[in-house]
């Protein structure tokens, strides 16, 4: 996978696999998950108040709310100028103003899956090569894909 930053600031996404190509489709679901597991890792409790605690959920998880799914409705509408870049390989484009939203998008869907699939630290020091556990595999390299795209684009001075 490969990511240009054009003049315009516009980011070319190119190259990416199908895995990619399905991870990233996956993305908004992952965030809008109503799972308790997926709701407790992006608003988790803040205070040991309960009174403090009520406040913050009343107040300020809302909000947190609203951008966790206006990300994922960027990630999906820009998914829709998904076009083939070779054999096997998809690019689509990530206008200048979504960068952001796609950076914080990406780290949401790593911290989901991280939490509805009950993993750990340990987990996370996989060696391909010793792996066993198929769904495991598949989450551990989906996580991957979203901290590659999440590094090609902090690297692209998004």
């Amino acid at each position: 996978m490969r990511v240009v930053r054009q003049e315009s600031g516009d980011v070319d996404v190119r190259e990416a696999s199908p895995l990619v190509i399905d991870t990233l489709a996956h993305l908004p679901e992952w965030i809008q998950s109503d799972d308790p597991r997926a709701r407790q890792a992006l608003l988790p409790e803040v205070y040991e108040d309960p009174d403090e605690e009520a406040q913050w959920r009343h107040y300020v998880a809302p909000e947190l709310e609203h951008l966790f799914l206006s990300r994922a409705e960027i990630v999906r509408k820009d998914l829709g100028n998904l076009r083939p870049d070779g054999p096997f390989s998809f690019a689509f484009e990530i206008p200048a103003g979504h960068a952001k939203a796609w950076i914080a998008a990406l780290q949401a869907g790593r911290v989901v899956l991280f939490h509805l699939h009950d993993l750990s630290a340990a987990d996370l020091e996989f060696d391909l090569d010793h792996l066993e556990d198929d769904a495991k595999t598949l989450v551990l390299l989906r996580m991957e894909v979203l901290g590659a795209l999440q590094h090609l684009l902090l690297e692209a001075g998004t």
